[in-house]
């Protein structure tokens, strides 16, 4: 039998059974970049990021693109204080970087890692989504992302993950979201206005 851990995708699949159980938490800075293929425009937004597994978000983006994302592990709240509107989601669309929070592991057992590359101290993977494809750069020490990128349509996705701490204290609140008030509130499930 070959040696174990012989290609990359045996050494990632090694690394996450061993070394993932034992994150639970993240927290650092986010940059995204959307960049529009066909009018040539990138929106940059960054900002600071919590992530408690198995599926618990946070993101505060700061001016100019003041937004927060918050998911509890049941809704994802998207909030834009500009127009002062939130908009709330039970399970459909969630930030890319929620799919990290189920775990590498996941996404191996799923079968949605379709090849792992290895580069300068890092795994680079490729991804299939729910019909998206997603290259995720991963520290190899860590096991933390550093880079996801994906493309819909004409949009191009960068998302760079940076100064990251493994398993920092993150208070409970962090992952909790209170509508500010005048709020208008938008549900994305109905496809209407909720309330």
């Amino acid at each position: 039998a070959p040696a174990k851990g012989a290609d990359p995708y045996s050494r990632f699949k090694t690394a996450v059974v061993a070394r993932e159980s034992a994150l639970s938490t993240v927290a650092g800075r986010i940059r995204v970049e959307n960049a529009n293929t066909r009018t040539r425009t990138v929106e940059v937004l960054e900002g600071r990021v919590w992530l408690q597994r198995p599926d618990k978000a946070a993101v505060i983006y700061e001016p100019p693109s003041a937004q927060t994302v918050v998911c509890d592990g049941s809704t994802t709240w998207f909030y834009q204080p500009d127009v002062n509107q939130v908009t709330l989601s039970k399970g459909g669309a969630q930030p890319v970087f929620v799919e990290f929070q189920g775990g590498f592991r996941g996404m191996l057992d799923r079968k949605e890692v379709l090849s792992v590359k290895e580069e300068e101290g890092l795994f680079v993977l490729a991804v299939k989504r729910n019909g998206e494809r997603l290259t995720i750069r991963v520290d190899r020490e860590t096991l933390l992302p550093v880079q996801i990128e994906s493309r819909v349509d004409e949009i191009r996705t960068r998302v760079l993950f940076s100064q990251l701490e493994s398993n920092p204290v993150i208070a409970e609140k962090t992952f909790t979201f209170a509508v500010p008030e005048g709020a208008e509130v938008l549900s994305l499930d109905e496809g209407g206005a909720g309330h």
